[in-house]
């Protein structure tokens, strides 16, 4: 992917061709943007340029010593999204396109990137009858076995980053964590995707563990070109409730 070395004002870092010309306002057009998420240690920003939609999320520096001391001895976060977008995008796995990859001179990061037209799955599993359930997690399954066949696995593989389009397109984001699959451990970091994603689908009445073994059983089918056995898929779903029941004692926690 064509980057470009660049300079402007308190930013350096790299850009993509089709975004140079707006570099030299990047300050003016960060502040423009409408923030969607604003937390203490990041900034999402959706730009709309030109007719264009991009996401800008900006890494704050860190408060804390420990948080200073891993980005002092790390890659800037924002050159491995860069890097891991390109990987994933030349292996045909969908994500946003990078489009910047920078640092300033106050310690906070930057990354640009285009927007995704696909509804994330858990609209789309949302918004279906549920007569469409089915084929809707055997879609999610599909993309996530494209994804490991490819090399990568994904951060946090909830519905809300999995973005599912037309037949089996699809796409992924929020990729701070994604990276390739270890060599060692890589069935368990595959599960670990797996049951992330059934285990926050819990959101809809109807999904039940039907919609689970589908999802599996679709899964390893894509994978490893096999039918798992029943004790396989019976493992699968048990993990997959233990998860709920920890996210919803989580949940009961908060209040």
């Amino acid at each position: 992917m064509a980057d470009k070395p660049f300079k402007s004002g308190d930013w350096s870092g790299i850009a993509a061709e089709e975004f140079a010309r707006y570099l030299p306002a990047l300050e003016s057009i960060l502040a423009g943007g409408t923030a969607i998420v604003n937390k203490a240690d990041r900034i999402v920003r959706r730009l709309d340029l030109d007719g264009s939609v991009f996401y800008a999320k900006s890494f704050l520096k860190p408060k804390r010593l420990k948080d200073r001391l891993k980005r002092a001895v790390r890659r800037p976060l924002p050159f491995r999204l860069w890097q891991i977008h390109s990987e994933m995008l030349a292996k045909g796995i969908g994500c946003p396109k990078p489009m910047v990859a920078a640092t300033s001179n106050d310690g906070t990061q930057l990354f640009i990137c285009t927007a995704i037209s696909f509804q994330r799955s858990r609209d789309y599993i949302n918004d279906i009858s549920a007569d469409g359930l089915p084929g809707a997690f055997a879609k999610a399954a599909h993309a996530i076995a494209k994804l490991h066949r490819a090399g990568f696995i994904h951060g946090d593989a909830i519905p809300g980053n999995i973005c599912l389009g037309d037949g089996d397109s699809a796409a992924f984001i929020d990729n701070d964590r994604t990276g390739h699959l270890p060599p060692l451990f890589g069935g368990v970091a595959r599960r670990r995707n797996l049951i992330q994603f059934c285990a926050h689908t819990f959101f809809r009445d109807e999904i039940d563990i039907e919609h689970y073994t589908i999802f599996f059983v679709e899964y390893i089918k894509e994978y490893e070109n096999t039918t798992p056995s029943t004790q396989v898929v019976g493992g699968f779903i048990k993990d997959v409730k233990a998860r709920i029941a920890e996210i919803q004692a989580e949940k009961t926690a908060r209040r």
